[in-house]
């Protein structure tokens, strides 16, 4: 369809064709080719929001974020209360494309965090919110003991993005998660403190470095040593220390590594040349994790 200006035909049987599925790909082809139609599609797929069907509702919510349609966040904010998870997910995952213009439905996003089936999708949406998002820092905490890892790594993630001003009280905590008996708990806490910056999680660097020394885990996005390099690599100034164990004996640490790195923004160019050396690893993990740090 962008090939040959097919728009207004995409876009008419997203609206009109009996088929929810069709009509979910051909809403997925109007927003991949509404270059300087974008209000457009956008009023289209704003009216498509009344649809009965969960399935193509949804693809409609994903398509406004997409066009970053942020007069439709009110709408979007609205449909949080939908009593399908799908067309909920859907809507948090488009009010959090729509970043800080979205601000207004924080409170709305941060009520699905009670929701455990929402509760990761609710935190990458407040995490790309901004000051708004950020106001909510503190029932984001709440969730690093959540028992889904993924969970558990998207409330670093999101404070890490917020940029926040964390409260004391949740970096005691997170430092006592430091401790916990599972390492996979150990893990996701220490990404967790590269989110608060040198001056809030500064005295636990050394815990952090004794980490990346550690044993992994079967899962290697969960061990200790991956946990550790991305905090270190977020609190910044631990290049040097995470250079040298790409050249460590176990692969599931290279690889850690070469994930830290990738996390110090501009200080890593310092260390791409090394970085690049991991593309000839012997193991796929670490090759692979060298792609991600390059990209």
């Amino acid at each position: 369809a962008a090939a040959t200006g097919l728009f207004p035909n995409v876009l008419a049987v997203a609206q009109c064709d009996p088929s929810p599925e069709i009509q979910c790909r051909a809403v997925n082809a109007a927003v991949a080719t509404a270059k300087g139609k974008e209000a457009e599609a956008a009023k289209a797929l704003e009216k498509l929001l009344d649809c009965e069907h969960g399935m193509v509702l949804a693809s409609a919510a994903r398509g406004l974020g997409a066009l970053q349609a942020a007069a439709c966040a009110g709408r979007l904010g609205a449909l949080l209360e939908d009593p399908r998870m799908l067309v909920r997910e859907a809507c948090l995952a488009a009010l959090g494309d729509l970043g800080s213009e979205a601000g207004a439905q924080a409170k709305e996003i941060a009520a699905n965090l009670r929701v455990p089936l929402l509760r990761t999708a609710a935190c990458v949406a407040l995490g790309k919110l901004g000051a708004a998002g950020a106001a909510h820092v503190s029932d984001l905490a709440a969730y690093l003991e959540d028992s889904d890892a993924r969970t558990r790594m998207a409330v670093g993630d999101a404070i890490y993005e917020m940029k926040a001003v964390v409260p004391d009280d949740v970096v005691a905590r997170t430092a006592e998660i430091l401790s916990h008996q599972s390492d996979r708990y150990r893990s996701t806490a220490a990404a967790a403190m590269g989110a608060f910056g040198p001056q809030k999680a500064g005295q636990h660097v050394n815990v952090l470095m004794k980490m990346l020394r550690e044993n992994i885990t079967t899962e290697t996005t969960f061990s200790p040593a991956y946990g550790a390099a991305i905090g270190l690599g977020r609190l910044g100034g631990k290049g040097e220390v995470l250079s040298r164990y790409l050249a460590a004996k176990q692969p599931q640490i290279r690889a850690a590594a070469c994930q830290g790195l990738s996390q110090m923004d501009k200080e890593a160019i310092a260390y791409e040349e090394q970085i690049m050396g991991c593309l000839n690893d012997p193991h796929a993990m670490v090759r692979e994790a060298a792609t991600r740090a390059l990209a």
